[in-house]
């Protein structure tokens, strides 16, 4: 293949792709983690990721750290860009300056939204965005109703300080 597109959230053994691709770019992708947690707890509620044991946001915390660390020492490792989620959900031209990064030959943006149209648990991203990139899953948390689990993200969120460091998030307590 010319190019090769991998999204990751667990990035166990993300040293097998540094072995086989030396060369490769990775783009690191940051989301505000309120919206991580709410996301995540509705997918494990709805049984489309595997967790096991409790769910609850010390545990969820603890995963996402060590997965943000070895973000870190991923993008320590690979010629990496780093850029939020909600600034390409808001701001789609940012997607030009990636392929850019990437050195890309696709012509246009590509299929956007192919492998979830398909996906059994995932069909549900392509029914809210289409074959676009749209901002209906950024700041959730605004508007999200269950005051329980929005307590619970907000533990997450304070759970999670270097993460909000690293990628400029600032939660106020309202």
């Amino acid at each position: 293949a010319g190019q090769l597109g991998v999204k990751e959230i667990k990035h166990e053994g993300w040293q097998n792709y540094i072995r086989h691709f030396p060369t490769m770019k990775v783009v690191m992708i940051g989301r505000d983690p309120m919206d991580v947690y709410i996301s995540y707890f509705k997918r494990w509620q709805r049984k489309t990721i595997a967790w096991r044991g409790p769910f609850d946001p010390e545990r969820v915390a603890e995963f996402y750290m060590r997965q943000f660390r070895m973000q870190i020492a991923l993008i320590e490792r690979a010629d990496s860009m780093t850029v939020r989620y909600e600034d390409i959900c808001r701001n789609p031209e940012l997607l030009a300056d990636i392929k850019e990064f990437v050195q890309s030959p696709i012509p246009g943006l590509g299929e956007i939204g192919a492998f979830v149209s398909t996906h059994e648990f995932r069909k549900d991203e392509h029914t809210i965005h289409g074959a676009q990139v749209t901002s209906e899953s950024i700041f959730r948390w605004k508007d999200e109703k269950n005051q329980d689990l929005l307590r619970a993200a907000r533990r997450f969120c304070d759970r999670m300080q270097h993460y909000n460091q690293f990628w400029g998030y600032e939660h106020k307590v309202a």
